[in-house]
């Protein structure tokens, strides 16, 4: 009963391979019963997504796969807001491994935070606009993509090191301790325990604009 419109989501489940045995579930994301977390049916490309008023959260503990350090994770969100956010963290017991956005940048955060560069092709976030987000958190030479393939945020990849916190368990709609939310739709999650090659990139992003009806520069 939690698939028809504005209901409340208490689960959200990974579908990926590796995560589903038979009838066994793997990687079940939850919270408690909230209006703050509800289910849009027509979300981004007319797709469902889940809606994250700016007080809700839902939770892994542990990835059944174990925890990822290098990693690739990509985002289809449609932020209602350009205020500073966090959209990914891990989970509360884990160590910082995040993703926030504010009006022309993007942050991430594996033990020091970084922000992509605004003077060269800067992020341009705007509310109820539609964005594809690939992102790669390898230390010094994490870099974030938006809606386009081959130019980075910032155009260089980040030249102070986020740190090198591994993803352990995984929040979505706030950072860890929930002190900072997120306010907007997201309708996919993509996460690799490694760092994507360029025509690997280019074809997970040409899948989802394609998917969500979103037009991605450069495929």
């Amino acid at each position: 009963g939690e698939n028809h419109q504005n209901s409340q989501i208490t689960a959200w489940f990974d579908i990926s391979p590796s995560s589903e045995h038979g009838n066994l579930r793997k990687n079940v994301l939850t919270t408690s019963s909230s209006s703050a977390v509800i289910y849009n049916e027509d979300g981004i490309g007319d797709i469902p997504s889940i809606q994250f008023s700016g007080s809700g959260e839902l939770t892994l503990s542990d990835f059944h796969q174990g925890n990822s350090l290098q990693k690739t994770i990509f985002l289809v969100i449609r932020p209602f807001a350009t205020s500073s956010q966090t959209i990914l963290d891990s989970d509360t017991s884990g160590s910082n491994s995040s993703i926030s956005i504010a009006s022309n940048t993007v942050s991430l955060n594996a033990g020091s935070s970084v922000s992509t560069g605004t003077s060269v092709n800067s992020a341009s976030f705007s509310a109820s606009s539609n964005y594809v987000l690939a992102i790669y958190f390898n230390e010094d030479t994490s870099k974030v993509y938006i809606n386009d393939v081959e130019n980075k945020i910032g155009g260089d990849d980040l030249s102070s090191t986020v740190g090198s916190n591994e993803l352990k368990g995984l929040t979505i709609g706030a950072n860890k301790s929930g002190a900072v939310n997120y306010n907007g739709m997201i309708s996919e999650i993509i996460i690799f325990d490694r760092s994507l090659k360029a025509n690997e990139r280019s074809s997970i992003m040409k899948y989802l604009g394609d998917k969500y009806k979103i037009s991605i520069e450069g495929v």
